[in-house]
């Protein structure tokens, strides 16, 4: 649950002047009047629209965090990636991507033969 706006003790009704004071917290002094129509709608101020949301997010969570560590980042990321890139086999077409990922897992190419080591073409799938 998020912090309440408003605290209920610090809330007071005056009837006969038809005004709300709100008493001031603990850190500042004084208190602030209104009139009831005028304090509801302050009040309301602070309900959020339907599939809105007020969170706010400090600190390690906040986005101006997260940007700023995704670009201190960035070099160690490209690194990384150049790191875990598949070889460019010459001579031959591109492998498709299955084949990639599988030659990534696996350390092993499943288009070349494992007997004699030369390339294999797929010449046909098996849907059933």
């Amino acid at each position: 649950m998020s912090r309440a706006a408003l605290s209920v003790e610090r809330i007071h009704y005056h009837a006969g002047e038809q005004a709300v004071t709100v008493d001031a917290g603990k850190s500042q002094e004084g208190s602030r009047n209104w009139p009831v129509p005028e304090f509801f709608a302050l009040l309301a101020a602070h309900i959020p629209c339907r599939y809105e949301s007020l969170i706010t997010y400090n600190g390690v969570y906040s986005s101006s965090h997260r940007g700023k560590c995704k670009r201190e980042n960035r070099e160690e990321q490209i690194e990384e990636i150049v790191v875990e890139a598949v070889p460019v086999i010459s001579g031959r077409q591109k492998p498709s991507s299955w084949a990639k990922w599988i030659l990534k897992i696996y350390e092993t190419d499943p288009l070349t033969c494992s007997e004699c080591g030369e390339p294999m073409r797929i010449t046909a799938f098996i849907t059933d």
